[in-house]
């Protein structure tokens, strides 16, 4: 089989483009029952970015576009396992395989790490609280060579973070702060900038409403 998918106007074509038509293909190659997928890629300079990214995107699109969400629905919206492609070659010339194989490496983690965000997000309250939310951080910790600390009420208490005690009066499950921290291995003659990601994992729906107004009417909106 011969599977043609464009990529349109040259000019327009972006990182998200690749993704989204890397996704298309694979899903098609999915349905045909595949049981391989030998990709052509464009030629060298065709594209505004180099063949690192190409991979990476092509391999994001793919691996997301056949990984399944809404695992916990039922019915019609109930996630359905595709037939994955037991292969996927990216066809390129000699001199590009180790720009793509670095691509491909890098797809690896961020599909991972997307996959993992997917799997929590759609965990409902009673199955994700506060207290699984850390045993998962604490698995992630060990597995990639992470440190990781979780501070419970009493900590909380001790350091004044009054907003997040107050936000978790409204459950039965206590808030939990988790640190992750990495660092980079050896030592360095110049230390380098830290950098600190700063997010919240809301496990429960605190209820609420916004309200906006536009042109004296008023639009209430779910939090």
């Amino acid at each position: 089989w011969v599977l043609l998918v464009g990529l349109g106007p040259v000019a327009k074509v972006g990182l998200e483009t690749v993704r989204r038509v890397a996704g298309r293909a694979a899903a098609r190659a999915a349905e045909m029952k595949a049981p391989r997928m030998h990709v052509v890629l464009p030629a060298p300079g065709a594209l505004a970015f180099d063949d690192i990214a190409l991979a990476r995107c092509w391999a994001e699109g793919a691996e997301l576009a056949l990984s399944p969400v809404g695992a916990l629905k039922s019915g019609k919206g109930r996630a359905t396992v595709a037939p994955t492609p037991a292969r996927m070659t990216l066809a390129a010339s000699r001199g590009r395989h180790r720009a793509l194989q670095a691509g491909l490496a890098e797809a690896t983690a961020y599909a991972a790490g997307c996959l993992l965000a997917r799997e929590l997000v759609n965990q409902p309250p009673n199955l994700l609280t506060p207290l699984a939310l850390a045993g998962r951080a604490r698995a992630v910790a060990r597995r990639e060579g992470l440190t990781c600390r979780v501070l419970g009420p009493a900590r909380l208490r001790q350091l004044r973070m009054g907003g997040l005690l107050g936000v978790g009066q409204g459950s039965a499950n206590p808030p939990q702060l988790i640190e992750l921290h990495w660092r980079l291995p050896g030592r360095r003659k110049a230390p380098l900038p830290k950098v600190a990601l700063v997010g919240k994992g809301i496990t429960f729906d605190t209820g609420g409403r916004s309200e906006e107004r536009r042109v004296g009417k008023e639009c209430s909106l779910p939090c």
